[in-house]
């Protein structure tokens, strides 16, 4: 399966029981874009403990840089010339187990 350019900008959303293979998908889809596109995703997860199930992940908080304390509609904003908000606005796959 390769990735066409029409694939750019969608949100996929991934719901399902533990042990229904979620973090497996995870894993596979990072590895794809990884080989077929020979760049990195950022990888997050929302509690430290799951993002040690992924390979280099980190937590939501601290991969996407979102304070804590953040609540339902407020708006985050961020100085897109930062070399973060750079690597996030170039990065082809973002995952938030």
């Amino acid at each position: 399966m390769a990735l066409e350019k029409d694939d750019a900008n969608k949100l996929i959303f991934i719901d399902g029981e533990a042990g229904t293979g979620k973090t497996y998908t995870y894993k596979v889809a990072a590895g794809l874009v990884a080989y077929s596109m020979n760049k990195l995703c950022v990888l997050t997860a929302t509690t430290g403990i799951a993002a040690t199930l992924l390979k280099s992940a980190t937590t939501v908080h601290k991969g996407l840089k979102i304070p804590f304390g953040y609540q339902a509609g407020q708006t985050i904003s961020a100085d897109l010339s930062t070399p973060e908000a750079k690597r996030l606005l170039h990065t082809p796959l973002i995952i938030i187990d």
